[in-house]
């Protein structure tokens, strides 16, 4: 079995992968150069998880809440801005349709959008990253099971 977390990312790579933005890569994590020459690029990672345990015993389940960071990169002109904003909406949709990811979560919430342009007239690039939180939990002993 695979860590509730991985899984977690695992869904939110495979709901980003199906948004209507054409040519858009999703990867997990940074594992190669980014270059959004080809189109969108989305990135997925998990950054951070805080956990408390909800109730005494030997195996105790555990509250936890996992940051998901979300970063996206495109290139282009003078429209770079509104690309940006076709993907903060896109993902946006795609998470407030599917708020508890087929129930493997408890919930999921958009906490923060963050975007950046630079480069020359020419040769713009720009991100945005989007960081979500999200709920789910699992008894002390078995983290690659999510219980309700």
């Amino acid at each position: 079995m695979t860590h509730v977390r991985q899984q977690i990312r695992e869904a939110f790579v495979a709901k980003l992968s199906a948004i209507a933005i054409p040519n858009t890569k999703v990867l997990k994590a940074r594992t190669h150069k980014i270059d959004p020459v080809d189109g969108p690029i989305i990135l997925v990672f998990a950054p951070s998880e805080n956990s408390d345990v909800s109730a005494m015993g030997k195996t105790p389940p555990l509250d936890r809440e996992v940051s998901i960071s979300l970063e996206g990169y495109v290139k282009g002109g003078n429209t770079i801005e509104d690309e940006l904003d076709d993907i903060a909406e896109a993902v946006e949709l795609v998470f407030g349709d599917d708020p508890k990811l087929a129930g493997l979560v408890k919930s999921i919430w958009l906490v923060s959008t963050n975007m950046d342009i630079g480069g020359g007239t020419d040769q713009r690039v720009a991100n945005i990253q989007m960081v979500y939180k999200v709920r789910y939990r699992t008894l002390s002993h078995q983290p690659s099971n999510s219980i309700q």
